[in-house]
């Protein structure tokens, strides 16, 4: 019964590591995985629940940075100055 426990615990915190290290790289793809297995793993939900918050920033980036580089490719200034500015 103690072993299960400690194998346990041990998923718990190699989920946790992945899911600091995934939040630090801002890596969407990283940060998703990590977040589902931290879920799975029974990693503590505020820490859960700050990736995820995290994650929806990262998607809101992304989101701007490719409307940012369809402005610079259609060569629209006053599109490109308006993506910028919701960026920043």
């Amino acid at each position: 019964m103690e072993e299960i426990e400690i194998d346990e615990h041990s998923k718990q915190v190699a989920s946790w590591q992945k899911l600091m290290d995934a939040s630090a790289t801002r890596n969407y793809s990283d940060l998703r995985e990590a977040i589902s297995r931290a879920v799975k793993d029974g990693v503590e939900q505020a820490d859960i629940r700050e990736a995820q918050k995290l994650l929806i920033s990262v998607e809101r980036e992304d989101q701007m940075l490719h409307q940012i580089r369809e402005q610079m490719v259609v060569k629209d200034l006053s599109k490109l100055v308006e993506a910028i500015a919701v960026f920043r």
